[in-house]
């Protein structure tokens, strides 16, 4: 089975303030119609210091009419999913890091 994913992500720094984004599509998996789905996120980051941060990000899901990806947790340890294949997801994200 073949699926191609492609993504482009962009970010600009001004003073302590850092704003990105990223735009994913998949395209369809094989032979299968609608098998699909793109995701776009924001977010936006104030730098504290060389070494602490806070962050608030905002992501959305949108799955082709046969497909059920999901907005994964990344590192938080959990997913935010349809319950409806072909269906929509989205999940929000706040925190701060602070590095040793």
């Amino acid at each position: 089975v073949d699926q191609d994913a492609y993504g482009l992500g962009v970010g600009f720094k001004f003073g302590n303030n850092y704003v990105k984004a990223q735009y994913y599509i998949a395209d369809d998996l094989g032979v299968t119609a609608s098998s699909g789905a793109s995701q776009l996120s924001v977010g936006y980051d104030y730098l504290f210091s060389k070494t602490t941060k806070a962050y608030v990000t905002y992501a959305q899901m949108e799955n082709d009419g046969t497909t059920f990806y999901s907005v994964g947790g990344n590192g938080h340890g959990s997913t935010a999913a349809s319950n409806v294949t072909g269906g929509s997801s989205s999940g929000f994200s706040a925190g701060m890091i602070i590095d040793f």
